[in-house]
């Protein structure tokens, strides 16, 4: 049955509804309707470069952020790097409408998932939520729907009662003190006895500094009884693009 849905499905996108790859142009045709062909989606770049093992920038053993300020998460990792096509991905994914895409994006963290996280015990998934506002504007929720998509992909279920209550500033261009002042009591948490002694993983599409990822990881440390925070994104922005 599964066979003829999809054969449908490329009958459908050939005759009907052709689309083509939202990277390089061509036609493309496959049964998800995802608008990515596999010769853009095997070019995505990866990070492979050394790491640090706890915030997952680049580094030869620990950075010197860790060690001197320890993240209340313990272990950030992400498919790769915000640059090239993986940034022109995320960019049609959150500002063009492709919603398809989180089936091709959640793919990319589920590969990032077995080669960090396999050997962990999680039970949860935590999107980091977007204010309603932007979600309204944007027309869905971008970060919902990629964790949506990895939740079924790896069979843990979701937490929803992390809230974005106020809509800050774009980060971009501001500090590290500015960072953290613009995302002061930007974020509540509901019913956190549900997360009590569990072992969650944080996922958001792009990591920049990490300012968002360690306050909402703060908030879930001092408000419930979370044993263990790992963070997961489809890109990480390193400090060799420029940005700290």
């Amino acid at each position: 049955m599964r066979i003829v849905r999809d054969a449908f499905s490329v009958l459908a996108q050939l005759l009907v509804f052709p689309q083509t790859c939202c990277l390089c142009g061509r036609p493309v045709l496959n049964a998800q309707w995802i608008p990515l062909c596999n010769e853009c989606l095997s070019s995505l770049p990866r990070l492979s470069v050394a790491l640090c093992p706890i915030c997952g920038m680049p580094a030869d053993g620990q950075c010197s952020r860790c060690r001197l300020s320890p993240p209340p998460f313990s272990c950030a990792r992400a498919y790769g790097p915000y640059q090239g096509r993986l940034r022109d991905l995320i960019w049609c994914y959150k500002f063009r409408g492709s919603q398809r895409l989180s089936y091709a994006l959640s793919e990319l963290m589920e590969t990032a998932y077995k080669e960090h996280f396999l050997d962990r015990s999680l039970d949860l998934l935590i999107p980091v939520p977007s204010h309603p506002k932007r979600i309204n504007k944007r027309g869905f929720d971008h970060v919902g729907r990629l964790t949506k998509s990895l939740s079924e992909a790896l069979k843990l279920p979701c937490f929803r009662g992390l809230r974005r209550d106020r809509d800050t500033q774009p980060l971009f261009g501001l500090d590290t003190h500015e960072r953290v002042q613009n995302l002061k009591g930007a974020f509540s948490l509901s019913d956190p006895e549900a997360l009590a002694g569990k072992n969650v993983l944080l996922v958001d599409d792009v990591m920049t500094t990490g300012t968002t990822i360690r306050q909402v990881s703060r908030l879930l440390r001092n408000q419930s009884s979370v044993d263990r925070i790992d963070v997961l994104t489809v890109a990480r922005v390193p400090r060799f693009l420029g940005i700290e």
